[in-house]
């Protein structure tokens, strides 16, 4: 499964997650948040555990946001280790309102 980095048994293997997130909007384009995702596998027991926390900043002026972060990263497959992201997103113009 790709988005835990997780294996498991065969087609008959079924995976159960959960996550939980919180936010912040501290106003003038800035926010923060964090969030844990925990997935296992019941036939095979694999498992992974994940703990984030990120800034964004939105420059409305320039149509841009900026969002970076880190946190933790641990699985069954592979010890416990750090985890960086940074995503800048342009939105380019606005579109023209349609009736």
């Amino acid at each position: 499964e790709e988005g835990a980095n997780l294996v498991g048994s065969g087609s008959t293997d079924q995976m159960f997650s959960t996550f939980g997130m919180t936010g912040v909007n501290f106003g003038s384009g800035w926010r923060s948040m964090a969030w844990v995702t925990y997935s296992l596998f019941l036939q095979s027991q694999n498992n992974s555990f994940i703990s984030s926390l990120a800034v964004g900043k939105t420059f409305e002026s320039i149509s841009t946001s900026v969002i970076g972060g880190g946190g933790t990263f641990n699985s069954t497959h592979q010890g416990l280790g750090p985890v960086f992201f940074l995503q800048i997103q342009w939105t380019g113009k606005q579109s023209p309102v349609l009736l």
